[in-house]
């Protein structure tokens, strides 16, 4: 009698701790946690989910879905339907259905492999609504049009297609991790939170446009440093204007229409900052960001006598391609969580002349009022010039200031 009771006891508490795994490699799958209403997107990476009794998990593929009882067995091809959703019976036993059906078939396993047969590829499309303060230039939208799911749009972004520069991006922070507690109900990250939609497919502007290559940059910054010997001790990058390490792998093969002239010290040093602190308090709060870039970096004239006097603008030039470092990189950050009440600008001064511009800092700084980023390291460091000097203000401020700056 004892040992039967052990016995049983031994079951309830592995049945309660019990749970079924999804595991993604490869060719990563959207993969959404779905309550029938709410849908949330995952950040797509390598990894796995876990569920248990009540959780349901969306899994979608272009084409077909390649499930696996082991990570090198034979795969179960399901070419014809590419959405599964998988529920976890009794927590131990992983059971899963095809979009247009309701019977579920059971793996027999409490955990899987899964990989889509093709990749999933971000698309660029023409939007048909408009950005904020965006009416004189080309309006997009980034993402992915996935069967069975209202369109997914991972960004939008006003940009100037005559000079094929950025004006601005605007996405939310940011898609959760696998292991991340979500709710359905209350996440901002359940609908869609941007304005822009899937009008026209495009696919990407470099199959109609050539822009500049890192390779014709660095070559033409070196012939400039060489004429301009005030350039030889700082470094710039020609790289993203996305720099938060969710969304790099993301929109990496669009990083030519982001691209951006930054000053080294404030790329890795207080905008990283800045975003790692970003990142963390993204877990307890979602925001609607929007990213861009203000004015044209001058270089100090030398000759002068008066060492704040302006001297030309700094520019990279190949062929009829033209790049300039802005003065200004900002990022405007509105919360999406209705009991908190956070909208402000973050600003980095993408310059390493600080100490020669008395008005660089043109607004009421109020970064040490924002609790999270004052704790943070970038509230430690953004006034110190070494690395890149950052400021918050109030977007009505900074409205006055930068055209095309999206208050709504």
């Amino acid at each position: 009698m004892f040992l039967a009771l052990t016995l049983l006891l031994l079951s309830s508490v592995a049945h309660a701790h019990a749970e079924c795994v999804l595991h993604f490699h490869d060719n990563l799958p959207v993969v959404m946690k779905t309550d029938g209403v709410h849908r949330v997107m995952y950040a797509q990476e390598e990894g796995s989910i876990k569920l248990n009794e009540t959780d349901e998990v969306e899994v979608h593929c272009l084409t077909g879905i390649f499930i696996q009882t082991k990570l090198n067995g034979s795969p179960q091809n399901t070419n014809i339907d590419g959405s599964k959703q998988f529920k976890c019976h009794k927590g131990f036993r992983l059971y899963y259905r095809n979009a247009n059906s309701s019977i579920y078939k059971d793996t027999n396993v409490n955990s899987v492999y899964v990989r889509c047969k093709d990749a999933w590829a971000l698309t660029l499309y023409e939007s048909g609504t408009k950005l904020p303060k965006c009416m004189q230039y080309m309006n997009y939208a980034m993402g992915l049009a996935v069967p069975n799911v209202k369109d997914i749009i991972s960004a939008g972004m006003c940009y100037d297609l005559d000079t094929l520069a950025l004006k601005y991006i605007n996405y939310v922070a940011y898609r959760p991790k696998y292991g991340e507690t979500i709710n359905l109900n209350s996440s901002a990250l359940s609908q869609n939170q941007l304005t822009v939609d899937f009008k026209t497919k495009l696919g990407n502007l470099n199959t109609y446009f050539s822009f500049m290559s890192q390779t014709e940059f660095k070559q033409q910054l070196d012939n400039v440093k060489r004429t301009v010997p005030l350039l030889e001790t700082y470094d710039f990058d020609y790289v993203s204007l996305l720099q938060d390490v969710p969304l790099q792998a993301e929109f990496a093969e669009f990083a030519h229409i982001f691209n951006t002239m930054w000053w080294r010290n404030l790329r890795i040093g207080n905008w990283r900052f800045y975003l790692d602190a970003l990142i963390a308090r993204s877990k307890l709060i979602p925001y609607r960001v929007y990213v861009g870039t203000s004015g044209e970096l001058r270089i100090p004239n030398i000759a002068s006598n008066n060492i704040t006097a302006d001297g030309d603008h700094l520019s990279i030039e190949v062929g009829s391609l033209v790049v300039q470092p802005p003065v200004y990189i900002w990022s405007y950050l509105k919360s999406l969580k209705d009991d908190v009440n956070e909208e402000f600008v973050v600003i980095g001064y993408n310059s390493p002349y600080f100490y020669l511009r008395s008005s660089a800092i043109f607004c009421h700084d109020i970064c040490d009022k924002i609790d999270w980023l004052q704790k943070s390291k970038f509230g430690h460091t953004r006034l110190m010039p070494t690395f890149g000097v950052a400021f918050c203000c109030r977007p009505e401020e900074v409205a006055q200031s930068f055209k095309q700056f999206p208050l709504d």
